[in-house]
């Protein structure tokens, strides 16, 4: 990564780099995620994805189990693991039944979700620009039901999944005061593995070759994606990189459209145009709020 980071020489443009990688890292995730879905337990999945991706952890970071392993806020570890736990296991169950593009779009309103939780948790004020963005969010997805035949259930599943990954995304501030990174994704890894292993057990059934490929894939492609994610945010600029993960939305619609023949019809473009518009203007409004904050330190 080192090489990496010099050959681009500015931090910024290495931080872009890295989130436009997972942007397509992304799409190769769910795709793998998604054609595999149909066919065996999402535990099963989990299961095969988390145990890979933390066997390569081990084999990238130079650490000890014991130096992963050492936390000084294990309660706050586990909670946001078992958030975690259910993030994916509900977002598993959203790429059986959904397209791809469904599943993204609409599991994009965990920004949202995080949004209003931080403000509500760490009881910071609520002001009435993101009540209303919270709001218009909301009337995309009742827009996407009320052109479809019959109100989609399905569709509730990547939003639920979206409001599971923000707990699990609000334990990281409290964790973060405590514990590495690096730890707290080795948490992640080992919790997703041990509450997975006896339901997949129950409901195992022996992948095929290709399958087998699928799924290893997926966990190979989400461990890269944390860690360039830690990587982005170490080196760049957080209001500079921030932008780049929009990218996965035309990245994951791309990969659905080649590889499964799904494109996206009007109301999913009407409906989750809507909710990347709010994420937008969210991020505006935080990148508005750090400059004051930058402004008030200065004065």
């Amino acid at each position: 990564m080192q090489k990496l980071r010099l050959f681009f020489r500015n931090d910024n443009y290495y931080g872009a780099f890295l989130i436009t990688t997972m942007a397509i890292l992304s799409s190769l995730n769910n795709s793998f995620i998604h054609a595999t879905a149909t066919k065996y337990a999402p535990v099963q999945i989990i299961f095969f994805k988390s145990l890979t991706a933390l066997a390569v952890l081990k084999i990238i970071l130079p650490y000890t189990n014991k130096q992963l392993s050492k936390s000084h806020a294990l309660a706050w570890q586990i909670t946001r693991a078992i958030f975690a736990f259910f993030g994916i296991l509900i977002f598993t169950l959203s790429l059986r039944y959904l397209t791809i593009a469904e599943t993204v779009v609409f599991s994009s309103s965990s920004a949202i979700f995080t949004s209003v939780g931080a403000q509500v948790f760490f009881m910071e004020r609520i002001t009435s620009k993101r009540w209303v963005a919270l709001f218009i969010s909301t009337i995309g997805v009742i827009i996407y039901n009320f052109y479809v035949s019959s109100v989609n259930v399905y569709l509730l599943f990547p939003i639920l999944s979206a409001l599971l990954f923000s707990c699990s995304s609000l334990c990281i501030k409290q964790v973060s005061e405590y514990d590495s990174t690096y730890t707290t994704l080795f948490y992640l890894l080992v919790s997703l593995v041990t509450l997975s292993i006896i339901p997949a057990y129950y409901y195992w059934l022996t992948p095929n070759l290709t399958d087998t490929v699928f799924i290893l894939g997926a966990g190979f492609c989400y461990i890269i994606m944390q860690l360039a994610l830690i990587e982005a945010y170490t080196f760049a600029d957080a209001a500079f990189i921030a932008p780049f993960k929009f990218a996965k939305y035309p990245v994951n619609i791309l990969a659905g459209f080649i590889f499964f023949a799904e494109w996206p019809n009007q109301h999913v473009f009407i409906g989750g145009s809507l909710i990347l518009l709010i994420m937008v203007f969210l991020l505006a409004l935080d990148k508005e709020k750090v400059k004051q904050h930058t402004t008030d330190k200065i004065g």
